[in-house]
């Protein structure tokens, strides 16, 4: 792929070959929970949840909510959060505002945890660790994608002359095999990491 990824023949939706109910019915047998106006649901790859992330590659997660609420009998599905287009896993929707509204603020009080797992190329030498570099949106060969802005971090502050935001990451390894590691990661604000360090020490 034009990124970089290595894609097994197979392992991909060809999503050109599938019709629009083809998409809604795979959504459908996707559904990991259905309760108390809230859906989980295994997002697959290459499925973007805004068109403002780009359509023109993969279909976008909204243009097939309508559909999808009507086989699951509500009046509509609502995204909460987001995950990138390359990343699978477990993405919420509400059936109601409310519900929507109410997840928003758990997301945005840190009070629902967001944690990845990772396949990396080589081993990192600490079995767990803390990436703590800023990052903001930049171009390479043409392509938008975050970069690392390591230069903006001094003493725990980013100079006000960029644009880059504290990204913190917390891994750890889990298993490994030769040149590659499975490892879990989890992802924090600057101020939730604060408060973290304020309650934890982590060497």
């Amino acid at each position: 792929m034009r990124k970089g990824y290595r894609i097994l023949s197979g392992q991909v939706f060809d999503y050109k070959k599938f019709t629009k109910e083809d998409i809604v019915l795979m959504l459908e047998k996707r559904i990991l929970f259905n309760d108390a106006d809230i859906v989980a649901i295994n997002k697959p790859y290459g499925m973007s949840i805004h068109s403002s992330e780009g359509s023109k590659s993969g279909p976008v997660l909204t243009e097939f909510l309508p559909k999808l609420s009507e086989r699951l009998d509500c009046e509509q599905l609502y995204t909460v959060h987001r995950l990138d287009k390359e990343t699978t896993g477990i993405l919420l929707l509400a059936k109601t505002q409310e519900k929507a509204h109410q997840l928003n603020r758990l997301f945005t009080e840190h009070k629902i945890s967001k944690q990845y797992l990772c396949i990396t190329r080589g081993v990192p030498d600490d079995r767990e660790g803390v990436i703590d570099i800023p990052i903001e949106i930049g171009r390479i060969n043409g392509i938008e994608r975050m970069a690392l802005r390591p230069e903006a971090l001094q003493e725990y502050r980013i100079k006000q002359s960029t644009n880059a935001k504290r990204a913190v990451t917390q891994y750890r390894v889990i298993s490994e095999s030769k040149n590659a590691a499975l490892l879990q990661v989890s992802i924090f604000s600057s101020v939730f990491y604060s408060r973290l360090m304020n309650l934890f020490f982590i060497d």
